[in-house]
């Protein structure tokens, strides 16, 4: 669950998830409901009923839909499964789609050897910069 599960990097965090009881399919595959209410605004969270990693989430104000993601995975030689893209959609608040963003994932690989060279900034000439 990684962030999910840090208090101070993500304001839903995992503990205070309630299950919703409803089973829907994301991208295939079935998803448990988890949701957690905060005043006038919910989050539901859509897990893999499998591997329990997001697929979905959904946003609420007052009862209305205001962003939704979609997060799409795919098979990882370390990991497992990791996510390879997600979709986020907006809405405004009478339920209009006003914007869509998809986001895909790069080729990565964990823990590389990566040369310390790599971490060296060289800074152009006449530069200004501070050391804190």
């Amino acid at each position: 669950f990684g962030r999910w599960a840090e208090p101070s990097l993500c304001s839903y965090p995992i503990a205070k998830l309630r299950p919703g009881g409803a089973r829907v399919e994301v991208d295939g595959a079935p998803c448990l409901e988890y949701s957690i209410s905060l005043g006038q605004r919910s989050v539901a969270f859509w897990l893999d009923a499998k591997e329990f990693f997001v697929r979905k989430v959904q946003k609420r104000l007052k009862g209305g839909l205001t962003e939704q993601v979609e997060i799409r995975y795919s098979p990882h030689s370390e990991l497992g499964q990791a996510p390879h893209s997600w979709t986020i959609n907006r809405f405004s608040n009478k339920g209009k789609l006003t914007e869509t963003t998809t986001v895909e994932v790069e080729p990565f690989t964990i823990n590389a050897d990566i040369p310390a060279a790599e971490f060296d900034i060289v800074f152009p000439p006449r530069a200004y910069y501070g050391d804190a």
